[in-house]
């Protein structure tokens, strides 16, 4: 009898002890995955200034430091955070001035970043791809966004340009799904294809800074109903307006002196009309 005794109690002691080992290695992982990179997990380039990297590509959050090993940085680089799949959460320090091509490109679970005033650059590819990111707060003092910068950020709902924007790449927010809310800056000139398949974009306003609408420049938006197109705008270019099957509240103004042949795709009912038309003949 007491040697059963003796082996439940010493089979109660190890149980006991590896499920407070187990426990504590999986605190410890979590620990480590939640932890913001410290100022040895980046890689940068130290004549530059610009980040190139981080070594634990499974952060969840990054603080990006004003200075790294005592080196001012300023930008942060090609690809630097690319497919980090467990990012969530992004602050950026205050001296960095530009976020570089791809720098967070494919970060599928990022949610939250904090750009601050300094940056006046977002380049090309630089959020592709992150389809977490529901909304993003563009500072004040940013004055160039990339090709391709927000394109398919398929959670993104609103985005508000700044006055100091006064360029848009092509395709920056290209495939962007859930796009319903858009305020565009009134330093823009001109634009080409940014909104091409914003499916869930229903009206928009144009400012009267703008004088060119470029070519699919909102292409497949076919959930657009309203855009009110200003008196400065000249030229809408070939396919601005293809696949647009819900707009209505469309008026072109006598000051536009050129308009491509496919700019505009008229309605479904009055698609549906003209056929009716055509097949009574």
């Amino acid at each position: 009898m007491k040697n059963i005794l003796t082996i439940i109690l010493i089979s109660c002691f190890f149980y006991a002890f590896a499920e407070e080992n187990i426990s504590s290695m999986v605190n410890a992982v979590e620990n480590t995955l939640k932890a913001d990179a410290s100022e040895s997990e980046y890689k940068i380039n130290k004549k530059t200034g610009v980040i190139t990297g981080v070594n634990n590509k499974a952060c969840v959050e990054l603080i990006i430091p004003e200075t790294i090993d005592g080196v001012r940085v300023k930008e942060i680089g090609y690809r630097a955070f690319a497919e980090c799949n467990n990012l969530e959460k992004v602050v950026i320090s205050s001296n960095i001035t530009d976020i570089g091509t791809g720098a967070f490109t494919n970060c599928i679970s990022l949610k939250y970043v904090e750009i601050p005033s300094s940056v006046k650059k977002i380049a090309s590819y630089a959020f592709y791809g992150c389809i977490s990111l529901e909304s993003i707060d563009l500072p004040k003092g940013l004055e160039y966004v990339g090709d391709y910068a927000f394109c398919k950020c398929t959670a993104l709902v609103d985005i508000d340009f700044p006055d100091s924007v006064s360029w848009i790449g092509f395709s920056a927010l290209e495939g962007c799904s859930s796009l319903k809310n858009v305020k565009l800056s009134n330093l823009l000139k001109a634009f080409g294809n940014v909104f091409k398949d914003c499916i869930s974009l229903e009206e928009i306003e144009i400012p009267f800074s703008v004088t060119t609408i470029g070519i699919s420049a909102f292409e497949g938006c076919s959930s657009l109903k309203k855009i009110n197109i200003p008196f400065s705008v000249t030229s809408i270019g070939k396919n601005a307006f293809k696949g647009c099957v819900s707009l209505v509240d469309f008026k072109i103004p006598d000051t536009v002196k050129y308009v491509a042949e496919d700019a505009y795709q008229a309605p479904l009912e009055e698609q549906e009309q003209k056929s009716d038309d055509t097949s009574t003949k």
